[in-house]
């Protein structure tokens, strides 16, 4: 009985495989069959490439987040995403505050914050009440009625900065 050659590639090219989070397998050994090792998907995944990783496809369920949520998860419940400030951002703007949704995955967090130099605690899920300051005080319902926010530039701090240095402060 003559002695029987053995080759196999997966000697050589298991690297490529395990790089890639697969198993090589030569189906063939024999010398005169070269090129025909794969590189196989580990279950529950499936595809095989021949000589070269392959392309995986994963199977399963897929969880989706509903719209307007966004997030997936593969074999295992979704982390879903929305920022409440989409469609919740018109009540705060509308007075001329800002949006806030701190955590986008927690729902009923966003609340409407008041602008600078106005100052207020943050409203959980409505409008804060701010106070204003310097000529905002008096008119900045002008400003709000349109949705936007009330900026005095020469409030009181200014008017100390200019007094402090033996200046006066005209607005």
């Amino acid at each position: 009985m003559a002695a029987t050659c053995v080759l196999d590639e997966c000697v050589a090219n298991v690297m490529t495989c395990t790089a890639a989070g697969q198993t090589c397998n030569d189906p063939n050994t024999s010398p005169a069959t070269t090129g025909d090792w794969t590189c196989d998907c580990v279950a529950p995944s499936t595809g095989s490439g021949t000589a070269m990783a392959a392309t995986c496809t994963q199977v399963g369920e897929t969880c989706e987040c509903n719209a307007p949520s966004t997030g997936s998860g593969m074999q295992a419940a979704a982390t879903c995403q929305l920022d409440e400030c989409l469609a919740n951002g018109m009540t705060c703007t509308a007075s001329g505050q800002t949006c806030n949704d701190p955590d986008k995955t927690v729902i009923a967090d966003w609340t409407c914050n008041c602008v600078a130099p106005a100052t207020g605690t943050p409203a959980n899920g409505g409008v804060a009440t701010c106070t204003q300051v310097g000529e905002c005080a008096a008119n900045s319902m002008t400003c709000t009625a349109a949705g936007q926010s009330c900026d005095d530039p020469n409030t009181m701090a200014n008017a100390m900065t200019c007094t402090a240095a033996g200046q006066s402060c005209d607005d």
